[in-house]
């Protein structure tokens, strides 16, 4: 297959996936470089909703969001940035995190996938913006990471998440384990065979 025919094919893929976790229009573009109206058409030929109007500022919301939805949000940037480092491509790299996340929701995820496409732009400095606006920062105090603006402090989801858990009388937002896990067995190789 000529390369200019499969970079198209798998634009397509990705705009069907996007468009299926509901994208607006000028997100899809972004990622894939279609323009409107074949994005469009690829709606109507999937029977898809487009949502209009314009994409929300992701951090924003980040900061509005109740505790879970920043918990999923820092679970989101976490698991993109894994496969960015595994050298996947940024737009499968942001529809698999999303999809992670939206499968560990047990309703619909808070964040939405114009969210998601926006807090990873700004981490990677890339689609629309051209220096990264938020790191990832690791709490001192339980050792998970999360979003922060460059340069700034916030404080951490997950022990916040941990100090409700924490209050007597209260009626915890997420469950935690009970009980201590233990790590996985290590992986091992099996012995080869002798090829003889």
């Amino acid at each position: 297959m000529k390369p200019l025919v499969h970079g198209h094919l798998k634009a397509l893929k990705v705009a069907e996936s996007c468009l299926s976790w509901g994208a607006r229009l000028q997100t899809i573009q972004y990622l894939t470089g279609l323009h409107r109206h074949t994005l469009t058409q690829l709606a109507d030929a999937t029977d898809t909703h487009i949502p209009i109007g314009r994409p929300s500022d992701g951090y924003r919301w980040y900061l509005h969001a109740d505790l879970l939805g920043r918990i999923e949000t820092c679970v989101f940037i976490a698991h993109f940035l894994r496969l960015r480092s595994e050298s996947f491509g940024p737009a499968e790299s942001l529809i698999s995190a999303y999809g992670s996340v939206a499968g560990l929701a047990q309703q619909h995820p808070r964040l939405e996938f114009d969210h998601a496409f926006d807090i990873a732009a700004k981490v990677e400095g890339r689609w629309r913006y051209i220096h990264p606006w938020l790191e990832i920062n690791t709490c001192g105090v339980c050792e998970c990471q999360h979003i922060q603006p460059v340069n700034a402090k916030t404080t951490c989801p997950f022990c916040e998440l941990i100090g409700q858990q924490a209050r007597p009388g209260s009626t915890p937002a997420w469950p935690l384990p009970t009980r201590k896990r233990s790590s996985p067995p290590a992986l091992q190789r099996e012995p080869m065979a002798d090829q003889t």
